[in-house]
């Protein structure tokens, strides 16, 4: 036995978000367009185009008024899939959200995405209209 591992068990063992980037990578296209929140800054190992921009994503839940505004929103850039890490998103959700906010990101969620994959605490999520 060499002791030697392939990269992607490597990056796995290291990196717990990978298994969902692993299912990113083989189901888009390199045309996809993904928001990744709370995942750091780390897209060296995504076939995909990412950005990493959670401030624009909080500003945008704050400022709309319904899910359908964030909805024409997020399209209107060109995005089309989210990456997610729960529990930094949930600790977002519930220190800094109002009630109303809360409201319009879990009306998004629940209307206008459809997760595709989850694992270790990691979700790729499709949006849909």
């Amino acid at each position: 036995m060499t002791g030697k591992i392939d990269r992607g068990n490597y990056i796995k063992r290291f990196r717990p978000e990978y298994e969902v980037i692993r299912y990113a990578n083989h189901n888009l296209s390199k045309t996809d367009k993904v928001i990744a929140l709370f995942l750091g800054d780390r897209g060296y190992y995504m076939d995909f185009d990412v950005s990493f921009d959670k401030t624009w994503f909080q500003k945008l839940i704050v400022a709309s008024p319904s899910s359908g505004n964030a909805l024409m929103e997020i399209k209107k850039n060109g995005i089309n899939h989210l990456i997610l890490r729960f529990d930094l998103l949930n600790d977002w959700i519930n220190t800094s959200l109002d009630e109303k906010q809360k409201t319009t990101l879990v009306a998004f969620f629940q209307n206008h995405t459809r997760l595709l994959y989850s694992k270790a605490g990691y979700g790729l999520y499709m949006i849909i209209p």
